[in-house]
């Protein structure tokens, strides 16, 4: 599978904005004037209405830093970010961490095999629908879960999930 998504979001699509406008500008050069009057006064309305929703509101920031003060303080073998391509969030907090990039279950068992210890950040639900349980499915029986938290993200909370190795 592919790390990289299309980035279909407003701020993506402003390059469109200026070809709208001028379209709008010469269908209201040929209406009547009081249209040109409404036109801009709905201009004016719509953009005070949406004063205080910025992106953040529209697509918050994910909180990678607390993330990787988490991950930091557990210090495991394995550091595992589903899907791969948000590996570079935690990097930039802790640029010495060595993130292993998955896409399924499976690349995060295979990424564990031979370590005593591992963190797995869950970090786009709404991209990859990758449960706690399928994870938990593919780590098997000799992988116990001893930590969680849930941390901001896009459209859906980040899971951060810390396991330890069983000892029999």
């Amino acid at each position: 599978a592919h790390q990289l998504q299309p980035m279909l979001f407003l701020r993506n699509l402003l390059v469109f904005l200026p070809p709208l406008v001028v379209l709008a500008a010469i269908g209201l050069g040929r209406a009547p004037v009081w249209c040109g009057h409404v036109a801009s006064a709905l201009v004016v309305v719509l953009g005070l209405a949406q004063l205080g929703s910025g992106s953040e509101v529209f697509m918050p920031r994910q909180d990678f830093a607390s993330a990787a003060i988490a991950t930091q303080e557990a210090s495991p073998e394995v550091v595992v970010v589903a899907p791969g391509w948000d590996g570079i969030g935690l990097e930039r907090y802790d640029p010495e961490l060595k993130v292993s990039a998955a896409m399924s279950a499976v690349d995060i068992a295979s990424a564990a095999r031979d370590a005593a210890s591992l963190v797995v950040l869950l970090s786009r639900p709404e991209r990859l629908s990758l449960s706690v349980a399928e994870v938990q499915s593919a780590l098997g029986d000799v992988w116990r879960l001893d930590a969680t938290a849930i941390y901001r993200g896009h459209r859906g909370p980040m899971q951060w999930l810390g396991f330890a190795r069983v000892v029999d």
